[in-house]
Protein backbone atom coordinates (compact mmCIF):
# COMPACT_ATOMS: atom_id res chain seq x y z
CA UNK A 1 0.00 0.00 0.00
CA UNK A 2 1.32 3.52 -1.02
CA UNK A 3 -0.31 7.09 -0.28
CA UNK A 4 -0.57 10.22 -2.36
CA UNK A 5 -0.63 13.42 -0.62
CA UNK A 6 -3.41 15.73 -2.28
CA UNK A 7 -5.08 19.26 -1.50
CA UNK A 8 -7.63 16.94 -0.52
CA UNK A 9 -6.24 14.42 1.69
CA UNK A 10 -3.99 11.40 1.85
CA UNK A 11 -4.98 8.93 -0.81
CA UNK A 12 -4.75 5.42 -0.24
CA UNK A 13 -3.40 3.37 -3.05
CA UNK A 14 -3.15 -0.53 -3.08
CA UNK A 15 -2.29 -0.72 -6.72
CA UNK A 16 -1.23 1.94 -8.51
CA UNK A 17 -3.60 1.09 -11.96
CA UNK A 18 -6.64 1.63 -9.81
CA UNK A 19 -8.37 4.37 -8.16
CA UNK A 20 -7.58 4.87 -4.80
CA UNK A 21 -9.34 2.59 -1.75
CA UNK A 22 -9.47 5.52 0.76
CA UNK A 23 -9.00 9.42 1.81
CA UNK A 24 -7.37 10.74 5.01
CA UNK A 25 -8.57 14.28 5.05
CA UNK A 26 -5.62 15.99 6.56
CA UNK A 27 -6.72 19.41 6.42
CA UNK A 28 -8.29 19.82 9.96
CA UNK A 29 -6.48 16.90 11.57
CA UNK A 30 -4.02 17.02 14.43
CA UNK A 31 -0.42 15.71 13.57
CA UNK A 32 2.27 15.02 15.85
CA UNK A 33 5.60 12.72 15.74
CA UNK A 34 5.05 9.35 17.36
CA UNK A 35 6.84 8.85 20.35
CA UNK A 36 8.64 6.37 22.20
CA UNK A 37 6.82 3.26 24.15
CA UNK A 38 3.85 5.23 22.03
CA UNK A 39 1.43 2.90 19.67
CA UNK A 40 2.59 3.37 16.17
CA UNK A 41 6.24 3.20 17.22
CA UNK A 42 9.13 1.55 15.53
CA UNK A 43 12.82 1.55 16.09
CA UNK A 44 14.61 2.87 13.15
CA UNK A 45 11.51 4.91 12.12
CA UNK A 46 10.65 8.69 12.86
CA UNK A 47 7.03 8.10 12.55
CA UNK A 48 4.09 10.70 12.32
CA UNK A 49 0.76 10.18 13.52
CA UNK A 50 -2.34 12.15 11.85
CA UNK A 51 -5.64 11.94 13.90
CA UNK A 52 -8.99 12.79 12.35
CA UNK A 53 -12.34 12.33 14.35
CA UNK A 54 -12.15 8.94 14.30
CA UNK A 55 -9.46 7.95 12.06
CA UNK A 56 -6.12 7.81 12.70
CA UNK A 57 -2.89 6.97 11.04
CA UNK A 58 0.85 6.56 11.48
CA UNK A 59 2.87 7.12 8.49
CA UNK A 60 7.09 6.23 9.04
CA UNK A 61 9.77 7.29 7.45
CA UNK A 62 13.58 5.95 7.37
CA UNK A 63 14.97 9.13 7.18
CA UNK A 64 14.82 11.97 9.24
CA UNK A 65 14.86 13.95 5.92
CA UNK A 66 11.61 12.39 4.41
CA UNK A 67 9.78 12.74 7.80
CA UNK A 68 10.57 16.83 7.71
CA UNK A 69 9.48 16.85 4.57
CA UNK A 70 6.47 14.95 5.04
CA UNK A 71 6.01 16.72 8.53
CA UNK A 72 5.97 20.42 6.78
CA UNK A 73 4.22 19.38 3.71
CA UNK A 74 1.12 18.12 5.56
CA UNK A 75 0.99 21.38 8.21
CA UNK A 76 1.68 23.43 5.01
CA UNK A 77 -2.24 22.25 3.36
Amino acid sequence: MFCVLTNVGLLYFTNPLLPPTDLFPVVDCKIDKVAVNEEGYHVGYHSIKLVYSTKKIVLRCLSKTDYESWFKSILNL
